[in-house]
């Protein structure tokens, strides 16, 4: 009988503590399955009650990451390390990862794009240095002559407002769907070498990842296939990947996964166009919330945002955003009702929709943006679990 390796819950972050405990399960044979350290108590319990200790249902189990997707619903995605190893070599390739690369773990484990910073990092040879939360983002990335890093839009914007020098800079890989263009601009005008790319969580990361950007140049676009992986669309728009760093327990058609996930092709860059489970109907008007998300992004005092729907007894569903402004945002502005964000930013954020989508994409309501590990998107359910403190019942 073929043993299967021990599943090992790891709370973690980003620290070089969480790093050892990772390497340490994986030199003992077993299957590492990180998590966030910061989940409530009674969460955690149910979690190694039901995995830590147990087989894995796989004989060559590596990795175990739990992703939640739009449904706040956590579900196990296992890979194997031959798996892991393809998504980092094809990661690698694109983003020109050696032994001499210097990498910073900017991510959290427990999330695809920082297990996988860690899976890169081991697969090239590359220095691998834990995050610091004492000090910020580009303090590190200058302090440590980083070559290669992973962003989301809130660190971007930290970046493109230093002063420090960020010239050891190589490559800045920026994941996620609304990525604003006067941001990438911004990046890109001060030099920032820019990668976008679309991922998930099945494929260990990566899929698809553009060159680096030439200046003046704020392509909107993902990129194109990475090698180990394949890619099709098919006529509903939706995207299909496979390859050999799929998961193990993906549940495929004929090998190829569904990934939920509308995209177009456009000058050899994929384009995402959101996700077909998110889409919302309001007035037999179909919705993207991705849509709706570039244009708040837009706005130059948003950190981050979030557009989920809301049943609507007139219209069916309407969009209502969380929205996250900067610190030094003046906050002591007239508010609109029912609106606890200032009236001036709002209308901002409205005008800003208006100009490029037409006026029924504008959201209902406005609301503050929730905490959230080191600016990994809270699901949609977890959001309308938070809506209900704001709309009494």
């Amino acid at each position: 009988m073929v043993k299967h390796p021990l599943l090992k819950i790891i709370p973690c972050d980003r620290a070089q503590n969480d790093i050892d405990m990772i390497l340490q399960c994986w030199e003992t044979g077993d299957c590492a399955v990180p998590v966030s350290n910061k989940i409530p108590k009674v969460q955690r319990a149910q979690l190694e009650d039901q995995y830590h200790n147990q087989p894995a249902p796989h004989a060559n189990a590596y990795t175990m990451i739990f992703s939640s997707g739009s449904t706040g619903t956590p579900k196990p995605i296992i890979h194997s390390k031959q798996q892991a190893q393809a998504a980092a070599k094809g990661s690698c390739n694109a983003n020109h990862v050696t032994s001499k690369s210097k990498m910073l773990l900017s991510l959290p484990l427990f999330h695809v794009s920082g297990l996988s910073i860690l899976l890169r990092s081991r697969y090239a040879g590359a220095s691998l240095y834990a995050y610091n939360t004492s000090k910020t983002l580009s303090e590190q990335l200058a302090a440590y002559h980083i070559t290669h890093a992973s962003v989301v839009i809130p660190q971007l914007r930290e970046l493109v407002d230093s002063r420090l020098d960020l010239s050891n800079l190589q490559s800045l890989l920026v994941g996620g769907s609304a990525i604003p263009k006067p941001l990438i601009q911004m990046a890109l005008k001060k030099q920032l070498p820019i990668q976008t790319t679309y991922g998930l969580s099945e494929m260990g990361g990566q899929v698809t990842t553009s060159a680096l950007m030439p200046l003046n140049n704020a392509d909107k676009g993902s990129g194109n296939v990475l090698t180990e992986r394949n890619l099709r669309i098919d006529s509903e728009n939706r995207i299909w990947v496979s390859g050999p760093c799929l998961a193990l327990n993906a549940i495929t058609e004929n090998g190829w996964y569904n990934t939920s996930d509308l995209g177009k092709w456009e000058n050899e860059q994929l384009i995402v166009l959101g996700r077909a489970d998110d889409m919302i109907i309001s007035g037999g008007e179909n919705i993207f919330p991705s849509q709706i998300e570039a244009c708040i992004m837009e706005v130059a005092d948003v950190l981050a945002c979030r557009v989920i729907s809301v049943k609507n007894a007139a219209y069916g569903e309407r969009p209502i955003a969380f929205v996250k402004i900067k610190e030094n945002y003046i906050q002591n502005q007239k508010k609109e009702n029912h609106n606890p964000l200032p009236l001036q930013l709002i209308n901002e954020i409205k005008g800003n929709i208006t100009k490029v989508c037409p006026s029924y994409m504008v959201p209902d309501a406005f609301f503050p943006y929730p905490e959230h590990n080191a600016g990994i998107k809270p699901s949609r359910n977890e959001l309308r679990e938070i809506l209900r403190h704001f709309i009494p019942k």
